[in-house]
Formats: C-alpha cells, structure tokens, sequence
C-alpha cells in the first residue's frame, strides 16, 4: 500500500469509487467496516445492484453526469434518507449524507462518492424539532386553558358589575360610590382583555 493509499483508507469518511459501468472498482476502510454487505458482494459490481437505494431513487443520474459532464452533487440526508447500509459498532443505522465528484485515472472518468457521518446532526436536529413540537403543544394549551378559564370568569364577574351597579344607584354615600365606581370600571376593563384569567394574574389589585 503507498502512502496515498494509507491516507484514503484512514480517512473518518467513507469512499468508494464507480467506473464509468458503475461498478465498484474502490473503497476504504471507514465503509467497509461499517457496511452490512461485504466488500465481496460489492467489488466489480453495479452500484445498484448491491445498493438498490441508488437506483429506487434515481442516483444513477447523478453518477453519470460525474462522469460524463464533470458535475458534482451533494446529497443530503434530509432529502434521501439513508443511501447505504450502514451501523455503529453499537449496530445503529449510521445518518449519512453523501457527495459524489467527477475524478480522471489512467482508466477514464470515474465518480467517487464520499459517505460523511451526520448521525450526530439528526440526532441534535431531532432533539430540537420534538423540543419544537413540545413548545407549541404547551403553548396550545395554555392557550385552551387560558380561553377556558376567561370564559368560566365572565359570568361572574358580569354579575358583580351588574349588582355594583344597582348598589351605586341606591348608595348615597360619597365613599362607597367612590369604590363601587371603581371596582364597575376595573372589572369591565378586565372583561376587554383577550383573557380574563391573564389579565387577573398580572392585575396586583382589584382596586387600589
């Protein structure tokens, strides 16, 4: 193995190599150990035929405008799910994103697609969507539950108005109608608020 070689293989991403047939004519260590099928399986045939996500999700077309036209494409995990079968030592499916770039050998054109890990990505991607989700459930139902209480408010609070108004309308002291004018208009101000229950929550006094 020259030094080339040992760098390829000792590289944290994965690598293989497809002709302009689309077989698979390289790949290194990183894919192989992490791989389900055998390189056995895999050397000198079609890339379809050992990974049939290629060709059920039209990859093929990518490889052939590598390396017929020179176009590189980045694959993202997002976009197409897993591509390869490929697990962790603990035997957990590996996320993978893939890149595929046009490469010249004394041999032609070839396509060689790099396999990057971004397990870790999905993971903190998912975490944060369920923390989202989470976020916006609560948030409903706070929204519910503000709406339920407001609603179970009204109707008393309408009926203290009503009777402070036929108290003011009997009461003669200066006093008392003072504070009965008052309580009237801080409790229809309450019942203006979106939600009753907020506004009372926030309120530090009735009258004050």
């Amino acid at each position: 193995m020259n030094y080339a070689d040992e760098i390829l293989q000792r590289l944290n991403v994965g690598l293989l190599v497809v002709d302009k047939e689309l077989k698979v004519v390289f790949s290194n260590r990183w894919f192989v150990e992490r791989c389900t099928v055998s390189w056995d399986e895999i050397e000198q045939t079609t890339i379809s035929h050992s990974f049939p996500a290629f060709e059920r999700k039209r990859l093929e077309t990518a490889l052939r405008d590598a390396i017929e036209f020179g176009i590189s494409s980045m694959l993202s995990h997002s976009l197409h799910d897993n591509i390869f079968p490929l697990v962790n030592k603990s035997g957990e499916a590996i996320d993978h994103a893939i890149s595929i770039q046009a490469v010249q050998s004394g041999h032609g054109w070839h396509a060689m697609i790099q396999v990057t890990d971004v397990s870790s990505a999905t993971r903190r991607e998912r975490s944060l969507r369920k923390a989202y989700l989470d976020a916006e459930e609560a948030g409903r139902a706070k929204e519910e539950f503000l709406a339920a209480m407001s609603h179970e408010l009204r109707t008393p609070l309408t009926t203290i108005i009503g009777n402070s108004e036929i108290l003011l309308e009997q009461e003669h002291d200066a006093y008392y109608r003072q504070l009965l004018r008052r309580l009237s208009t801080k409790l229809s101000d309450f019942l203006t608020q979106p939600y009753v229950i907020s506004a009372l929550l926030l309120a530090p006094l009735l009258v004050g």
